[in-house]
């Protein structure tokens, strides 16, 4: 009998309401991860998508965790939002038997340097350049809810400025001062190499940083303001992140294991409620979760007679049930059809629902005393712009949580204080953007 203690490894990431890419290259980084087979348990949280930070750890079996934020600053989410919503208390947390560690963001990891290197030479390679010609942009996010989350962005401006070969090299930001649309004005060269300090190709960096550059739609390459504009990738977009990630977690003390394959493209999935839900399942040979009808065969949408496609990898699953289109919120009712995922065990068939619909069979399954969180301690524990909500009207909240939840397998618990089989807690990112938006409006 194998009596060491289980591990898991947890990345965090913003996640989006509007393009999958966001969280997209977090769930990459799980999938290479997973194949590596460094811990028990690899799995992603975000901010803005399921899992949400506050409810991953209620997934995990394992005793000792390691966190590991791929944001590009040292900065509000680090520093105010996770520790806030996943209670830690530092760079290591004890809650009960298991030991978090917390790692540090990759933003000053050596990688990222080469990265952003590479960025400009490829750009002053493809178009012929003279480097005293070019006026460098490094654009970060920022916030000035955190006057620390611009130094990343300044470090990396830094290192380009001391080898002395450009015409410029400037910093601006998405939510702080300089503003982007700024660089016209600072930079005097004929061309500008602006380089998004974003590590996933999401609607910042499709969306909403060309936007305030003024470029054209989907163009990283146009002349604005009579400059000659080259816009980059993001820096993780097709950059393989599973170094650096192992590097940042080795440095607080997690104990990853030597890499090696797995058995099945469904191992190292969280584990939380797993022994009870195939107690069930096995006594009970199907059921329902959801929009998912569920044997011990496997998986496939409820009443789907067409279930063509057979579905080999979570890879495979996640981009059909979550691009097209794309469902940020991950137990949105009407699941794509067509699909079956074959389980040839009930291991396998835990990790397909824990795809489609994470974190959820702990929630389900994990014996526990089941608490809501009041709506009022849930916005009053917010500390960027849901603390405006802190006034919201009961008609209102009525309303907005109607229209949300009513499209949500799950059930508001927290609101209607009625049971449920499959109740929900506290109210979810989802339900905090749409009410402000409603507030706003």
């Amino acid at each position: 009998m194998n009596n060491r203690q289980k591990t898991a490894l947890i990345l965090l990431g913003h996640g989006s309401h509007i393009s999958p890419n966001t969280a997209g290259v977090v769930w990459d980084a799980v999938d290479n991860l997973r194949h590596m087979g460094i811990a028990d348990e690899i799995t992603g949280a975000f901010w803005k998508e399921q899992p949400h930070f506050r409810t991953v750890l209620s997934s995990i079996s394992a005793t000792d965790i390691t966190l590991v934020p791929l944001f590009t600053a040292q900065g509000y989410f680090t520093q105010t939002v996770i520790p806030t919503e996943m209670n830690l208390n530092g760079q290591i947390t004890n809650q009960g038997e298991k030991i978090i560690r917390y790692a540090q963001p990759p933003v000053y990891h050596l990688k990222i340097q080469q990265i952003v290197q590479a960025r400009v030479d490829d750009a002053i390679r493809q178009y012929q350049l003279m480097p005293s010609d070019v006026g460098i942009a490094i654009i970060g996010h920022s916030t000035r809810k955190n006057a620390s989350s611009r130094q990343s962005t300044e470090y990396q401006a830094g290192i380009l400025q001391q080898k002395g070969i450009y015409g410029s090299v400037i910093t601006a930001f998405l939510d702080d001062d300089p503003p982007i649309i700024s660089i016209y004005e600072r930079i005097d060269q004929p061309t500008i190499i602006a380089i998004p300090l974003f590590l996933a190709m999401g609607s910042h960096t499709t969306i909403d940083v060309p936007e305030a550059m003024l470029l054209p739609p989907n163009c990283n390459y146009a002349y604005v303001n009579n400059k000659q504009v080259i816009y980059t990738p993001a820096i993780g977009d097709n950059n393989d992140l599973t170094d650096l990630i192992c590097d940042l977690a080795r440095d607080v003390g997690a104990p990853l294991y030597n890499p090696h394959p797995p058995k099945s493209a469904w191992d190292y999935f969280p584990r939380g409620g797993w022994e009870a839900f195939q107690t069930r399942l096995m006594h009970d040979k199907s059921l329902i979760i959801g929009d998912l009808f569920i044997t011990i065969d496997g998986v496939r949408v409820v009443d789907d007679d067409q279930a063509t496609t057979i579905i080999t990898s979570p890879a495979m699953l996640r981009k059909l049930i979550r691009e097209n289109p794309f469902r940020p919120l991950m137990t949105a009712k009407g699941l794509p059809k067509g699909w079956f995922a074959p389980a040839s065990s009930v291991d396998e068939v835990c990790a397909i629902i824990e795809t489609v619909y994470p974190a959820l069979i702990s929630h389900l399954f994990v014996d526990e005393n089941y608490q809501t969180t009041p709506i009022n301690q849930t916005i009053r524990r917010q500390t960027g712009i849901y603390r405006q909500l802190v006034n919201l009207d009961t008609t209102m909240m009525h309303i907005i949580t109607d229209e949300i939840c009513g499209d949500c397998i799950r059930q508001p618990t927290w609101h209607n204080h009625r049971a449920s089989p499959i109740a929900c807690d506290e109210a979810c990112n989802w339900w905090l953007s749409h009410a402000l938006e409603k507030v706003e409006n």
